[in-house]
């Protein structure tokens, strides 16, 4: 059962740079292969904690999640629109499902990470190498029909675009299903190099985050543009030994660099000032939150987000609902006072489990959720939430 828990955790790591690709390129029943895998990992969990007498306590964090589920369910339950607040309870909470799974899981097998990172990291590099193939040389003309009959389930009405263009810059999008999934993806793979333990093969390692930082910046997204600065400048203060003096020191040091480099090329400087200036990443979380306050036991599960979107395509033939753009923003409106308290209790209790060298995805996550509801897009949930559990400290079952 160990082995079949393995190979689980090698095919979510393989699959998800290109979750993309396989909506695209595959029939449409394909597209919930990550709902399987994931199914088929917590029955073998339950299976394998329950053949054993004793059984490790539930982690302060998975108790938080446990009641972040549970809080998403009463309210989908007792929704008077049943449909619209489960696919909306899906988007919030499977992140922390796929959570509580793997958390589990590296409690009965502990090299679950280096099993994940073993098979996520090539194919995070493949799906550069695809996306490269694509934009640069030619590939666009092979993949062009079957991008036009691709939905986007982020976006209900709308079929999955070959080019994200924004002020004549093309907008890389890899083996995902945008720049902004794939960016992510690229993030979470450079968190794995820069903290994996073993220090042989430097110079794929090198070749590896070369290709990922390029990946990010070819996708043009801000958030993780900002998340790389941020990963690169904590990992360079914990290993280099830098005091605690200098640490604002480096940080202001990278943000001068790639400023530096930014400013070079005039159309890059009206790309990324141009997009970072845009109201609506400051407006919509406030209107979230409105939302919020108006009802703060119950929330407003299913009124904002894709599942709105997806109700308004069907009823209106529009697809257009309010959005959060902010994650925190985004529990309070939907799930109340109670689910946005569940959701930082989680937070905060991971922040104090999480080991010191993963320390700096932590802190980029938390950036990132702060600029848009990135947890929704279900391939980025399960990725970020994956490495929550594998980063976090935890009690082991020993099992033949």
């Amino acid at each position: 059962m160990t082995r079949f828990v393995k190979f689980l955790v090698a095919a979510l790591g393989l699959l998800l740079p290109w979750h993309g690709a396989i909506t695209v390129f595959l029939p449409e029943e394909f597209r919930w292969w990550k709902e399987l895998v994931l199914g088929m990992l917590a029955i073998a969990i339950v299976m394998l904690e329950f053949s054993k007498k004793k059984r490790a306590p539930l982690a302060p964090t998975e108790k938080w999640a446990l009641g972040f589920l549970a809080w998403c369910g009463i309210l989908t339950i007792f929704n008077s629109d049943f449909e619209t607040a489960a696919v909306a309870a899906r988007y919030l909470g499977f992140g922390f499902f796929a959570f509580l799974v793997l958390s589990r899981a590296k409690n009965v097998e502990n090299n679950l990470l280096e099993i994940f990172t073993k098979f996520f990291v090539p194919a995070a590099a493949a799906s550069v190498i695809f996306g490269v193939w694509v934009k640069f040389f030619g590939g666009a003309d092979f993949v062009q029909i079957f991008y036009s009959n691709a939905i986007s389930s982020w976006v209900p009405g709308q079929t999955i675009p070959l080019w994200h263009e924004t002020e004549n810059f093309v907008r890389m999008q890899g083996a995902s299903s945008g720049p902004t999934e794939f960016s992510h993806l690229l993030l979470a793979a450079t968190a794995l190099i820069f903290t994996e333990k073993n220090r042989s093969n430097f110079l794929f390692k090198i070749l590896f985050c070369t290709l990922f930082l390029f990946g990010i910046f070819q996708s043009f997204s801000r958030a993780a543009i900002l998340g790389s600065i941020i990963l690169f400048a904590v990992f360079a203060f914990q290993n280099f030994k830098i005091s605690r003096k200098k640490t604002l020191a480096v940080i202001f040091s990278t943000i001068a660099i790639f400023s530096g480099f930014l400013f070079l090329n005039k159309n890059l400087v009206q790309n990324f000032v141009g997009r970072s200036g845009t109201i609506a990443h400051f407006s919509r979380p406030i209107e979230a939150t409105k939302m919020g306050i108006d009802a703060p036991l119950l929330g407003n599960l299913g009124k904002l987000g894709p599942a709105a979107r997806a109700k308004n395509l069907t009823e209106k033939n529009d697809d257009r609902a309010p959005i959060a753009e902010n994650v925190l923003a985004d529990w309070f409106a939907q799930l109340g006072a109670l689910g946005f308290l569940l959701g930082i209790g989680f937070l905060f209790s991971l922040g104090k489990t999480v080991k010191p060298r993963f320390l700096g995805f932590l802190i980029a996550a938390f950036l990132m959720m702060n600029l848009a509801t990135i947890f929704e897009m279900t391939p980025i949930g399960i990725t970020f939430f994956a490495l929550f559990a594998f980063f976090q400290k935890s009690e082991k079952i020993h099992t033949k």
